[in-house]
């Protein structure tokens, strides 16, 4: 993401997203590419508890744009985990890995399900923070039913645990771990 002063705004091929910093209001990221990619990743935002909704929609010449917060704690792979907030982390991955799920049974494969995608908000909720799954580029619609979907949905889950792993500030996450929220998610697929 670049990182762009004040109201500033520039349109570059290559890069698609940019942090805003704006005087007095929040911040913003922006997301700009072709309208036909953009929109329908604005709508998709809009529809999935879990997932973050993006804020607004614009369209400049051929170019969509999309807008949503800039969350500042950034996402669960670079938050920094210690063993005294580890509670917390599992927390994070089960709300997150439920409304993948949750998705998953209202017709929607993400695609690109990796702890970049997740981000952090602070909250007065227990634990002091939720969850949001971002990025809908390679979001599709589908069918449960479906093995070869329902297979790319393991896979996305898998790839999500497994690069979790390899973020600098989760060094070990242990079977101890990982084995009830898998658990949790099988319950939750044969209730």
């Amino acid at each position: 993401m670049r990182k762009l002063k004040k109201t500033s705004f520039s349109l570059q091929k290559d890069i698609h997203k940019y942090h805003i910093w704006r005087e007095n209001k929040p911040d913003i990221v922006v997301k700009v590419g072709d309208m036909a990619t953009i929109y329908p990743e604005y709508e998709i935002s809009k529809r999935i508890q879990g997932f973050l909704p993006f804020t607004s929609y614009f369209e400049y010449s051929n170019l969509g744009l999309i807008t949503m917060p800039y969350f500042e704690l950034g996402n669960i792979g670079l938050y920094p985990w210690t063993p005294d907030n580890i509670h917390i982390l599992r927390t994070c991955v089960k709300q997150t890995v439920l409304a993948y799920t949750n998705a998953f049974f209202h017709g929607y494969l993400h695609g690109d399900f990796h702890p970049g995608n997740v981000l952090l908000e602070k909250t007065d909720e227990p634990n002091g923070l939720r969850t949001l799954i971002m990025e809908f580029s390679k979001t599709r619609k589908i069918d449960a039913n479906n093995k070869k979907d329902i297979i790319d949905f393991y896979f996305d889950i898998e790839k999500f645990f497994i690069l979790l792993q390899d973020y600098r500030y989760i060094g070990n996450i242990d079977k101890a771990t990982v084995i009830p929220i898998m658990s949790t998610i099988e319950a939750y697929i044969h209730r």
